[in-house]
């Protein structure tokens, strides 16, 4: 049997693992072209600290590319990605991690608002004088570092931080918005373009998935959710089995309280794909067995997915989470019909107390092995 792809379908908002050409890992020896090395100094100027920085990756997807620094400080956790158009020379994505220490400190509007202003002006040059400021709200900033604790054992620290959103749009047509999240410091922790969505054309089957959902988690219901499209269909990196279910997705995300909610669906089929709800853990007298996970598992597949007798299990396994907290994942796989060879894997976390905490979804070769996956902890 084949041992399964290590491709996995990431739930936070951040770049995606798709790129291609790997260059030298020694800054000395990169060569980027003209208009991406002038806005990587310009971002290095802005913020300083990265300076400080190891520039360990740096890849090409399509017309971006994505540099990847580290800090080197043992422990800190420290890193940045930074992702630039080639053709415009446009920061696209920014994303800096300097503190993995839990905070719910938040910063002024106006501190946040300036501190936004300023970085977009210095990065965004000219063309930041197409956009006005819009709004300023409270958002959490969540990540996860792993920390290996011995042979064959990881574990996932959940960090959640504090911050403003500051959001800037142009009264152009096609103009994407821009994004801007800063922590309490003032620092810029990520800053992203993305497109304006009509939530007024959000396909039924869609909405009908994500009241399915909410029906059977009632953890995951929420006043309001920042409703957005990922659409990659033009492009040549999700032409292919693995990529498939990433091609069009539409994202619920929650951030009007501490615990983030985060909700994706295929908006081509209108299929969950994955949904995450980021809580405070404790560890349980009396844990759910594998058997009884199994069932709860089950029984939400036959809540939320319309096909629900389609989807066969196939195996289970404990994951260690921060301060020994132990959720069960159990594993369901489904036909992909327009891949005959492929199936979609659904991962379903049970926790302690027998809640569903989240999903996530993969395209796997129908004939890999899913036991031993399942069994040896598969690929984190």
């Amino acid at each position: 049997m084949k041992k399964m792809n290590s491709i996995l379908a990431l739930l936070i908002a951040a770049p995606l693992l798709c790129s291609t050409t790997v260059w030298a890992k020694d800054k000395n020896e990169v060569k980027l072209p003209t208009l991406v090395n002038e806005t990587y100094e310009e971002v290095l100027v802005s913020v300083p600290q990265l300076k400080q920085y190891k520039l360990t990756s740096v890849e090409q997807e399509d017309d971006r590319f994505e540099l990847i620094l580290q800090g080197e400080e043992k422990g800190q956790h420290r890193s940045a990605t930074i992702k630039i158009d080639e053709k415009s020379g446009d920061l696209v994505l920014f994303t800096h991690i300097s503190s993995v220490e839990q905070s719910q400190k938040q910063p002024s509007d106006e501190i946040a608002k300036e501190r936004a202003t300023k970085f977009l002006k210095e990065i965004w040059d000219e063309k930041f004088h197409r956009y006005q400021f819009t709004d300023v709200k409270p958002a959490n900033i969540n990540f996860y570092y792993v920390v290996e604790k011995g042979e064959d054992v990881i574990e996932e620290i959940d960090v959640q931080r504090g911050g403003k959103r500051v959001v800037f749009t142009s009264p152009n047509d096609g103009e994407p918005i821009l994004s801007v999240l800063v922590e309490a410091s003032g620092e810029i922790y990520s800053v992203e373009e993305g497109e304006i969505f009509n939530v007024s054309k959000l396909d039924e089957k869609v909405k009908q998935t994500a009241q399915r959902l909410l029906e059977a988690v009632p953890e995951m219901k929420e006043e309001t959710y920042h409703i957005s499209r990922s659409d990659n269909r033009n492009s040549k990196w999700f032409k292919g089995p693995h990529m498939s279910l990433e091609r069009d997705v539409i994202r619920y995300v929650s951030e009007s309280s501490n615990k983030v909610k985060l909700i994706f669906i295929n908006n081509r089929t209108g299929e969950l794909t994955g949904f995450s709800l980021l809580k405070e853990r404790e560890k349980s007298n009396n844990p759910i067995t594998k058997e009884a996970a199994k069932e709860k598992a089950a029984h939400f597949i036959q809540q939320v997915m319309k096909d629900s007798d389609k989807y066969k299990f196939v195996g289970s396994r404990e994951r260690v989470l921060g301060d020994g907290y132990v959720e069960i994942e159990v594993g369901f796989t489904t036909p992909l019909p327009e891949y005959i060879n492929f199936v979609k894997h659904l991962k379903i976390s049970v926790d302690q107390d027998g809640k569903i905490a989240g999903a996530t979804t993969g395209v796997e070769e129908a004939n890999s092995d899913f036991q031993e996956y399942h069994d040896e902890g598969g690929p984190r």
